[in-house]
């Protein structure tokens, strides 16, 4: 007579694997997409800023300029021209762009009415200021 094997000797059934193989994809894609997303956004939801128009800050030759104007809605897009990192961080840490390498850009969110300094935190000396105000 043939042996019947017991439930924990028996191989798994592929199409369970399968199923489990899927799914841990779909989650890693999932975590892909909100990371990216992140990304693009500065890891805000950017709610109440979608329709914000931006002005470019550019920082090339080691330097910010001095000051950058924006009316009130708007937002500012730190853009890095240099040739190496660096960042756009408020003084009072309202802001952060986190380090962008050259080339890259991110964007500010939208402020109050008034005059935000920032500097580099990689490059310290490298300082700037946001003034926003009503158009």
């Amino acid at each position: 007579m043939g042996e019947q094997r017991d439930a924990a000797e028996r191989p798994p059934d592929r199409s369970f694997r399968r199923r489990k193989v899927a799914v841990a994809v779909a989650l890693v894609l999932v975590a892909l997409v909100i990371g990216a997303t992140m990304l693009r956004d500065g890891g805000r939801d950017g709610a109440d800023d979608r329709d914000a128009k931006e002005r470019p800050e550019s920082s090339a030759g080691f330097q910010y300029a001095s000051e950058l104007r924006v009316d009130v809605g708007e937002r500012a897009l730190a853009v890095n021209d240099d040739d190496i990192p660096h960042t756009y961080t408020s003084d009072d840490g309202l802001f952060d762009s986190g380090v962008l390498d050259a080339g890259a850009e991110a964007r500010l969110p939208s402020l109050a009415e008034g005059s935000y300094p920032y500097h580099c935190e990689i490059h310290p000396a490298l300082r700037g200021e946001l003034v926003v105000s009503e158009g």
